[in-house]
């Protein structure tokens, strides 16, 4: 497995490798609108999935975090019963997995073996109790949407503010947001609205652009595409040519959420997860 040797390397070395292996994995990638069955996992109780750019995928269950590399296998699993239940799951970099326990405040990074890798990041002591999103950012920082505020705020590694803002729904002309989703990607931070649809910033708090695509409560950017899915099937959206692809849901399948990565296409339902590959 990929993940497994970058372990044994320093912190700048494997942030090197593993930079190599998203540009590797960026030019090798062709997300496609057809996919075929490979595997299905019994799952009790799931609630989130995630993926990461090197092929596994992250599921929780319960109290745990599940994770299944590139060979489709349950390669480890994690738990911590004391951060109570889990709410949202960034695994855009699978160095530094971020979990985030909403109800208790509180960010765990875990390592490319689902360890701990530092002690849970406590938000009250900043003043960030009431966050409800949380997503990773370049440079192993992190950032946290602040309802109080409408805000977002951008911490660095060394839990030093590098970035706040404010007002959000001043800035897209709304009287209020409810953003159920936040991520990073190419210096852009993406929240999404079910209402309003994906807001865009830049990594320094500049506003871009709204995306209009309402209803989505989770998606990915992939490079220079954005996934989503609603009730119909899952939607692949050019963030350059803003042209769209769409892959419908097999028959009697209606997923919780859906994530891609490298070759895949993993569905959760109710019970399990469904591996596809591309054709």
């Amino acid at each position: 497995m990929i993940c497994s040797g970058l372990s044994y390397l320093s912190l700048t070395g494997r942030m090197v490798v593993y930079a190599a292996i998203c540009f590797l994995l960026s030019c090798a990638m062709q997300v496609q609108a057809q996919y075929m069955p490979v595997k299905t996992w019994i799952v009790p109780r799931p609630s989130l999935l995630a993926a990461d750019p090197t092929g596994n995928a992250y599921v929780a269950t319960g109290n745990e975090l599940w994770m299944f590399n590139r060979r489709d296998t349950l390669y480890r699993k994690f738990s911590n019963i004391q951060m109570g239940r889990l709410t949202s799951i960034d695994a855009s970099n699978p160095l530094k997995i971020l979990l985030y326990f909403r109800d208790q405040g509180r960010i765990q990074f875990l390592d490319n073996n689902i360890s701990e890798f530092t002690q849970p990041v406590e938000l009250e002591a900043y003043g960030l109790e009431q966050a409800t999103l949380a997503c990773t950012s370049y440079d192993n920082g992190f950032w946290v949407y602040t309802p109080v505020n409408f805000g977002m705020v951008r911490f660095d590694q060394s839990m030093q503010i590098t970035t706040e803002i404010r007002n959000i729904h001043q800035l897209i002309n709304a009287p209020e947001i409810n953003p159920q989703m936040m991520q990073e990607s190419s210096n852009k931070i993406y929240l999404s609205d079910p209402d309003i649809g994906i807001m865009i910033f830049d990594v320094f708090g500049g506003y871009v652009k709204t995306i209009p695509v309402k209803g989505i409560t989770t998606f990915q950017v992939l490079e220079n595409r954005l996934v989503y899915m609603l009730d119909d099937g899952l939607y692949l959206y050019d963030l350059t040519t803003f042209s769209e692809e769409k892959w419908t849901w097999p028959p009697g399948v209606k997923p919780l959420q859906a994530a891609i990565t490298y070759d895949k296409l993993y569905l959760l339902t109710m019970q399990s997860l469904m591996i596809y590959k591309s054709e």
